[in-house]
């Protein structure tokens, strides 16, 4: 079956599955790469920034991919990782910029 457009209709229950294999792939490669407390920071991480633990999960897949790691990731490791993604992101900061008053003013 096909929609307009030519585009293959996508079932949505496949759809599902395919994620949730993917997830699963996900947590073996990071069971595998991480040390427990490792692991466990990275559920903290998770809990609070989501954004930053998914980038911070796609770089450590990517190194273990590449074959980078001899030994499991240390929670010290983890923590540095997190760091170089927080410089490299630019932390937004928020400027106050007050009018200055003349002493005439007064």
């Amino acid at each position: 079956m096909q929609q307009m457009g030519g585009q293959p209709k996508i079932d949505p229950a496949k759809e599902a599955e395919k994620r949730a294999q993917i997830q699963e792939m996900r947590k073996e490669v990071l069971m595998k790469v991480l040390d427990h407390d490792a692991r466990e920071r990275l559920s903290r991480i998770k809990l609070v920034k989501p954004e930053k633990a998914e980038q911070l999960e796609n770089m450590l897949i990517t190194m273990a991919q590449k074959g980078s790691f001899n030994e499991p990731v240390s929670e010290i490791y983890l923590v540095q990782l997190l760091e170089k993604i927080s410089e490299n992101q630019g932390e937004s900061k928020i400027k106050f910029v007050r009018k200055r008053r003349d002493s005439d003013d007064w």
